[in-house]
């Protein structure tokens, strides 16, 4: 892999993490704000992490519990980083399927 390649994922990588920590901040000092059931946002977070294990099937289900998990809500911080880290997890995955032998 090239240099310049290497530099861009890198640099991908890195903003992806601190968006991620921000919206984490934004859930810190959302729930200490509110009571608001956080359960489908946390299961998000949890199947996007999960999708480094469950080949992809973690990762749609990650996506899918966030985006429902925003619906009627407040304050969404929680859901965010759920859908991003479960996007994240679902990259190497899709990079895999298309350009892998």
């Amino acid at each position: 892999m090239d240099l310049f390649w290497q530099v861009v994922i890198g640099s991908g990588i890195g903003g992806a993490l601190l968006s991620i920590y921000s919206l984490y901040k934004m859930y810190l000092i959302e729930s200490k704000e509110n009571n608001e059931n956080q359960k489908m946002a946390k299961a998000s977070v949890i199947f996007g992490l999960l999708g480094f294990i469950l080949v992809f099937v973690g990762s749609v289900t990650g996506i899918i519990l966030g985006l429902l998990s925003m619906r009627g809500k407040k304050y969404k911080a929680l859901s965010k980083i759920g859908i991003a880290v479960s996007i994240l997890t679902a990259i190497p995955w899709i990079l895999i399927i298309l350009f892998g032998q």
